[in-house]
């Protein structure tokens, strides 16, 4: 393929303007230059889901993109969302400077700031070692480079159990007759499978907990969620930052459109979890189980 400079392939660009090849001529010019290489053109459209432009395969992470996870991308909320008419840019994703004016992104699983401590001859290169001066871990699951290829992060929540029981059969008596262990025991069983699925929408536990316990509440406060949702009040807080940073929730604490879509689809993954693990249940056997489970928590309040 020759290449060109942006220069030399923008009168072919401005020709194309209006025409309905144009984004073929986008694609095209950009391919063609010389420092830029097996790049991807996303479209963005108002009224429906983003699509890839030209005929490049999609993977897996691209179909997940384009079908929901372009509601969580910061330059999708930029552009389309907040009516962005600049050029977006790194530095327009940027809210706040770090340590020693460094930039920081918004939206990130967490960051490490660092001042210089050493530098070291590596030879044909130069080690530099930081010193971590701050750190902030949002609770999101991070994006990983695994192998050639990007992945997921699985919260753990516990060992497998053991093909061989290693306790007595006195304990395991006394363990299966507490409650309380047997509780432990189910709601880990839960989130192993749970957890995953609720994590590939880009929420951590407590964003997606608030944002399900927001769908259908209004007039309700900070105090009100503390008490609703099962984690700590400081979570509380910063969870409400990242869902408004995310554009899912307004200052009222009420859910945007695109909160509505998210909501809806946390509680379809809630439904069908629990319709999964009570398959073989009756009818009157769940709504015993859940009357129990309410009396527990007045009982407990």
């Amino acid at each position: 393929m020759v290449t060109l400079s942006l220069y030399q392939s923008l009168p072919n660009l401005i020709e194309s303007i209006g025409q309905e090849h144009f984004y073929d001529q986008v694609a095209n010019s950009i391919q063609t230059l010389d420092v830029i290489n097996e790049i991807k053109i996303v479209s963005y459209s108002k009224t429906d889901k983003p699509v890839f432009l030209g005929e490049c395969p999609m993977s897996k992470l691209d179909e997940m993109y384009c079908e929901s996870a372009y509601l969580l991308d910061p330059i999708y909320d930029l552009v389309c969302q907040k009516k962005h008419k600049d050029m977006v840019t790194l530095d327009s994703l940027v809210t706040h400077p770090g340590v020693g004016g460094a930039p920081l992104l918004t939206n990130t699983a967490a960051n490490f700031q660092c001042e210089k401590y050493q530098v070291v001859d590596g030879g044909d290169h130069w080690i530099m070692i930081g010193k971590v001066v701050a750190f902030e871990n949002h609770g999101r699951a991070p994006l990983l480079y695994v192998q050639g290829s990007y992945a997921g992060a699985i919260p753990f929540t516990g060992a497998k159990t053991p093909a061989q029981n290693v306790a007595s059969d006195k304990t395991l008596a006394r363990l299966h007759d507490s409650a309380i262990y047997l509780m432990h025991k189910v709601l880990q069983k839960v989130q192993e499978n749970y957890l995953p699925k609720q994590s590939a929408t880009g929420l951590s536990t407590g964003e997606a907990r608030l944002l399900l316990v927001l769908s259908d509440t209004t007039g309700v406060t900070l105090d009100d969620l503390s008490n609703l949702v099962t984690i700590p009040s400081l979570d509380v807080a910063d969870g409400v930052e990242s869902l408004k940073g995310f554009g899912l929730i307004s200052s009222d604490l009420s859910l945007t459109e695109k909160g509505q879509e998210m909501a809806e689809r946390l509680w379809a993954i809630s439904n069908q979890q629990q319709a999964d693990i009570f398959a073989n249940f009756k009818e009157d056997e769940l709504a015993s189980f859940k009357q129990q489970l309410q009396h527990l928590l007045k009982q407990l309040a």
